[in-house]
Protein backbone atom coordinates (compact mmCIF):
# COMPACT_ATOMS: atom_id res chain seq x y z
CA UNK A 1 0.00 0.00 0.00
CA UNK A 2 1.41 3.39 -0.99
CA UNK A 3 0.45 7.00 -0.36
CA UNK A 4 1.22 9.93 -2.65
CA UNK A 5 0.95 13.69 -2.38
CA UNK A 6 -1.90 15.04 -4.47
CA UNK A 7 -0.04 18.16 -5.62
CA UNK A 8 3.07 16.55 -7.15
CA UNK A 9 2.68 12.75 -6.91
CA UNK A 10 5.56 12.31 -4.46
CA UNK A 11 5.38 9.01 -2.55
CA UNK A 12 5.12 9.77 1.16
CA UNK A 13 4.92 6.30 2.73
CA UNK A 14 4.31 2.63 1.99
CA UNK A 15 3.35 -0.53 3.85
CA UNK A 16 4.63 -3.82 2.32
CA UNK A 17 3.45 -7.41 2.67
CA UNK A 18 -0.21 -7.09 1.65
CA UNK A 19 -2.11 -9.42 -0.67
CA UNK A 20 -0.90 -9.51 -4.26
CA UNK A 21 -4.47 -9.47 -5.60
CA UNK A 22 -6.18 -6.63 -3.73
CA UNK A 23 -9.88 -6.09 -4.42
CA UNK A 24 -11.06 -3.82 -1.62
CA UNK A 25 -10.60 -0.11 -1.04
CA UNK A 26 -9.15 1.53 2.09
CA UNK A 27 -11.31 3.54 4.51
CA UNK A 28 -10.35 6.34 6.89
CA UNK A 29 -11.26 7.40 10.42
CA UNK A 30 -9.90 8.31 13.85
CA UNK A 31 -6.58 9.27 12.28
CA UNK A 32 -6.04 5.78 10.83
CA UNK A 33 -6.23 4.12 7.42
CA UNK A 34 -7.96 0.72 7.45
CA UNK A 35 -7.34 -1.93 4.82
CA UNK A 36 -7.86 -5.68 4.59
CA UNK A 37 -5.39 -8.14 3.11
CA UNK A 38 -6.78 -11.58 2.22
CA UNK A 39 -4.53 -14.65 1.98
CA UNK A 40 -5.99 -18.07 1.13
CA UNK A 41 -3.04 -19.80 2.77
CA UNK A 42 -3.48 -18.41 6.28
CA UNK A 43 -7.19 -17.55 6.22
CA UNK A 44 -8.68 -20.01 8.72
CA UNK A 45 -12.06 -20.06 6.93
CA UNK A 46 -10.60 -21.44 3.67
CA UNK A 47 -10.93 -25.16 2.95
CA UNK A 48 -7.29 -26.20 2.51
CA UNK A 49 -5.57 -28.50 0.04
CA UNK A 50 -6.43 -32.21 0.20
CA UNK A 51 -3.73 -34.80 0.80
CA UNK A 52 -2.51 -36.85 -2.11
CA UNK A 53 -3.77 -40.01 -0.37
CA UNK A 54 -7.29 -38.58 -0.16
CA UNK A 55 -7.18 -37.81 -3.90
CA UNK A 56 -6.06 -41.37 -4.64
CA UNK A 57 -8.99 -42.74 -2.64
CA UNK A 58 -11.42 -40.62 -4.67
CA UNK A 59 -9.99 -40.80 -8.19
CA UNK A 60 -7.33 -43.50 -8.61
CA UNK A 61 -9.50 -45.97 -10.50
CA UNK A 62 -6.78 -48.45 -11.47
CA UNK A 63 -5.09 -48.27 -8.03
CA UNK A 64 -1.60 -47.57 -9.40
CA UNK A 65 -1.09 -44.59 -7.03
CA UNK A 66 -1.00 -42.18 -9.97
CA UNK A 67 -3.61 -39.70 -11.20
CA UNK A 68 -4.40 -39.27 -14.89
CA UNK A 69 -6.36 -36.38 -16.39
CA UNK A 70 -9.28 -38.69 -17.19
CA UNK A 71 -9.39 -39.86 -13.57
CA UNK A 72 -9.47 -36.38 -12.05
CA UNK A 73 -11.50 -34.47 -14.64
CA UNK A 74 -14.65 -34.62 -12.46
CA UNK A 75 -12.91 -32.89 -9.54
CA UNK A 76 -14.74 -29.71 -8.56
CA UNK A 77 -12.08 -28.06 -6.42
CA UNK A 78 -8.93 -28.62 -4.38
CA UNK A 79 -8.94 -25.14 -2.81
CA UNK A 80 -12.24 -23.51 -1.88
CA UNK A 81 -13.52 -20.42 -0.14
CA UNK A 82 -15.92 -20.83 2.78
CA UNK A 83 -19.64 -20.86 1.85
CA UNK A 84 -18.97 -19.40 -1.60
CA UNK A 85 -21.29 -21.60 -3.70
CA UNK A 86 -18.25 -22.84 -5.62
CA UNK A 87 -17.26 -19.38 -6.82
CA UNK A 88 -13.50 -19.00 -7.01
CA UNK A 89 -12.91 -22.73 -6.64
CA UNK A 90 -9.71 -24.26 -8.02
CA UNK A 91 -10.54 -27.53 -9.90
CA UNK A 92 -7.68 -29.99 -10.13
CA UNK A 93 -7.88 -30.37 -13.96
CA UNK A 94 -6.83 -26.75 -14.29
CA UNK A 95 -3.55 -27.56 -12.53
CA UNK A 96 -2.79 -30.78 -14.42
CA UNK A 97 -0.19 -29.36 -16.84
CA UNK A 98 1.36 -27.39 -13.98
CA UNK A 99 1.72 -30.54 -11.87
CA UNK A 100 2.70 -33.02 -14.58
CA UNK A 101 6.32 -31.92 -14.50
CA UNK A 102 7.77 -34.85 -16.50
CA UNK A 103 4.87 -34.75 -19.03
CA UNK A 104 4.18 -38.44 -18.44
CA UNK A 105 0.41 -37.98 -18.39
CA UNK A 106 0.25 -38.84 -14.68
CA UNK A 107 0.49 -36.85 -11.45
CA UNK A 108 2.79 -38.56 -8.96
CA UNK A 109 3.02 -38.12 -5.22
CA UNK A 110 6.26 -36.17 -5.69
CA UNK A 111 4.71 -33.89 -8.31
CA UNK A 112 1.80 -33.12 -5.97
CA UNK A 113 4.34 -31.41 -3.68
CA UNK A 114 4.67 -28.65 -6.29
CA UNK A 115 1.21 -27.26 -5.54
CA UNK A 116 1.81 -27.56 -1.80
CA UNK A 117 4.98 -25.48 -2.16
CA UNK A 118 3.07 -22.99 -4.32
CA UNK A 119 0.37 -22.47 -1.68
CA UNK A 120 2.97 -22.37 1.10
CA UNK A 121 4.65 -19.50 -0.76
CA UNK A 122 1.68 -17.22 0.01
CA UNK A 123 3.35 -15.11 2.69
CA UNK A 124 1.15 -12.02 2.56
CA UNK A 125 -0.81 -10.70 5.51
CA UNK A 126 -4.27 -12.07 6.20
CA UNK A 127 -5.68 -9.34 8.40
CA UNK A 128 -7.53 -6.11 8.83
CA UNK A 129 -4.76 -3.55 9.36
CA UNK A 130 -5.06 -0.12 10.96
CA UNK A 131 -2.25 2.06 9.63
CA UNK A 132 -1.05 5.23 11.37
CA UNK A 133 0.13 7.54 8.56
CA UNK A 134 2.38 10.44 9.44
CA UNK A 135 3.06 13.42 7.21
CA UNK A 136 6.79 12.82 7.09
CA UNK A 137 6.24 9.17 6.16
CA UNK A 138 9.19 6.83 6.25
CA UNK A 139 9.62 4.60 9.26
CA UNK A 140 7.23 6.75 11.32
CA UNK A 141 4.27 5.33 9.40
CA UNK A 142 3.38 2.01 11.00
CA UNK A 143 0.65 -0.54 11.63
CA UNK A 144 -1.17 0.54 14.81
CA UNK A 145 -3.04 -2.78 15.18
CA UNK A 146 -4.32 -5.70 13.14
CA UNK A 147 -7.02 -8.36 13.40
CA UNK A 148 -6.60 -11.71 11.62
CA UNK A 149 -10.05 -13.35 11.80
CA UNK A 150 -13.15 -12.73 9.69
CA UNK A 151 -11.16 -11.07 6.89
CA UNK A 152 -13.23 -10.60 3.69
CA UNK A 153 -11.81 -11.06 0.21
CA UNK A 154 -14.03 -8.64 -1.72
CA UNK A 155 -16.16 -6.35 0.51
CA UNK A 156 -14.33 -3.27 1.78
CA UNK A 157 -14.34 -2.57 5.51
CA UNK A 158 -16.74 0.06 6.85
CA UNK A 159 -15.85 2.81 9.32
CA UNK A 160 -18.62 4.40 11.37
CA UNK A 161 -18.76 6.07 14.79
CA UNK A 162 -15.42 4.70 16.08
CA UNK A 163 -16.17 1.18 14.89
CA UNK A 164 -14.89 -0.91 11.97
CA UNK A 165 -17.22 -3.48 10.40
CA UNK A 166 -16.15 -6.37 8.14
CA UNK A 167 -18.46 -8.63 6.14
CA UNK A 168 -17.30 -11.91 4.62
CA UNK A 169 -18.62 -15.00 2.86
CA UNK A 170 -21.24 -16.82 4.88
CA UNK A 171 -22.72 -13.53 6.06
CA UNK A 172 -20.24 -13.24 8.93
CA UNK A 173 -19.98 -9.73 10.39
CA UNK A 174 -17.16 -8.57 12.64
CA UNK A 175 -17.33 -5.33 14.63
CA UNK A 176 -14.15 -3.87 16.14
CA UNK A 177 -13.15 -0.78 18.07
CA UNK A 178 -11.53 1.43 15.43
CA UNK A 179 -8.90 2.86 17.79
CA UNK A 180 -7.76 -0.33 19.56
CA UNK A 181 -8.87 -3.24 17.36
CA UNK A 182 -10.76 -4.85 20.25
CA UNK A 183 -13.41 -7.25 18.91
CA UNK A 184 -16.95 -6.29 19.91
CA UNK A 185 -18.67 -9.19 18.16
CA UNK A 186 -18.37 -11.64 15.28
CA UNK A 187 -21.67 -13.23 14.27
CA UNK A 188 -23.69 -14.46 11.30
CA UNK A 189 -26.45 -12.19 10.03
CA UNK A 190 -28.53 -15.10 8.70
CA UNK A 191 -27.86 -14.60 4.99
CA UNK A 192 -25.13 -16.95 3.78
CA UNK A 193 -23.28 -17.45 0.54
CA UNK A 194 -20.60 -15.34 -1.14
CA UNK A 195 -20.38 -11.57 -0.72
CA UNK A 196 -18.98 -9.11 -3.27
CA UNK A 197 -20.90 -5.95 -2.28
CA UNK A 198 -19.43 -3.81 0.48
CA UNK A 199 -21.54 -2.79 3.50
CA UNK A 200 -22.81 0.81 3.60
CA UNK A 201 -24.27 2.86 6.44
CA UNK A 202 -27.00 5.46 6.82
CA UNK A 203 -29.19 6.59 9.74
CA UNK A 204 -27.29 4.27 12.13
CA UNK A 205 -28.21 1.28 9.96
CA UNK A 206 -25.85 -0.94 7.96
CA UNK A 207 -27.03 -2.33 4.62
CA UNK A 208 -25.51 -5.49 3.13
CA UNK A 209 -26.27 -7.53 0.02
CA UNK A 210 -25.32 -11.17 -0.56
CA UNK A 211 -24.63 -12.60 -4.00
CA UNK A 212 -27.61 -14.90 -3.48
CA UNK A 213 -29.78 -11.78 -3.46
CA UNK A 214 -30.55 -11.24 0.23
CA UNK A 215 -30.36 -7.67 1.53
CA UNK A 216 -29.89 -7.41 5.30
CA UNK A 217 -30.24 -4.32 7.47
CA UNK A 218 -28.81 -4.25 10.98
CA UNK A 219 -28.11 -1.61 13.60
CA UNK A 220 -24.73 -0.07 14.24
CA UNK A 221 -23.26 -0.62 17.70
CA UNK A 222 -21.50 -3.18 19.83
CA UNK A 223 -24.20 -5.86 19.52
CA UNK A 224 -25.68 -7.39 16.38
CA UNK A 225 -29.35 -6.50 15.95
CA UNK A 226 -30.79 -7.49 12.56
CA UNK A 227 -33.71 -5.22 11.67
CA UNK A 228 -34.86 -6.71 8.38
CA UNK A 229 -34.03 -9.04 5.50
CA UNK A 230 -35.37 -9.14 1.96
CA UNK A 231 -34.71 -11.86 -0.60
CA UNK A 232 -34.72 -10.31 -4.09
CA UNK A 233 -34.28 -13.76 -5.64
CA UNK A 234 -31.79 -12.22 -8.08
CA UNK A 235 -28.02 -12.17 -8.00
CA UNK A 236 -26.50 -9.06 -6.36
CA UNK A 237 -22.83 -8.12 -6.74
CA UNK A 238 -23.03 -4.31 -6.63
CA UNK A 239 -22.68 -2.30 -3.44
CA UNK A 240 -25.93 -0.52 -2.45
CA UNK A 241 -25.90 3.27 -2.87
CA UNK A 242 -27.43 5.74 -0.40
CA UNK A 243 -28.35 9.09 -1.97
CA UNK A 244 -30.71 11.82 -0.73
CA UNK A 245 -32.63 9.53 1.59
CA UNK A 246 -33.04 6.76 -0.94
CA UNK A 247 -31.47 3.30 -1.16
CA UNK A 248 -30.49 2.07 -4.61
CA UNK A 249 -29.95 -1.66 -5.13
CA UNK A 250 -28.81 -3.13 -8.43
CA UNK A 251 -29.44 -6.80 -9.10
CA UNK A 252 -28.39 -8.65 -12.25
CA UNK A 253 -31.78 -7.82 -13.77
CA UNK A 254 -33.08 -4.61 -12.23
CA UNK A 255 -32.30 -1.35 -10.44
CA UNK A 256 -34.44 -0.71 -7.36
CA UNK A 257 -34.93 2.56 -5.48
CA UNK A 258 -36.40 2.58 -1.97
CA UNK A 259 -37.40 5.64 0.05
CA UNK A 260 -40.20 7.96 1.01
CA UNK A 261 -42.15 9.50 -1.84
CA UNK A 262 -42.94 13.19 -1.82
Amino acid sequence: MKAYKLDDGTETWSIPGLTDEPIIGPVFGDGLVYITSYNMKTNTEVLGLPTFDSLLMLYDQNKNELLTFEEIKENKSILSRFDADGEGDHPLPGFFRFLDVDKSGDITREEWQKIIKWVDSFQQENALLAIKPLSDGGEDTKVAWKHELGVPECPSPLFYNHRIYMLKNGGIVSCLDSKTGDLKYQEKIGAGGPYYASPVVGDNKIYTASTRGVVTVFETGDKLNVLSQKDFKERIMATPALVDGRIYIRTDKSLYAFGLTK
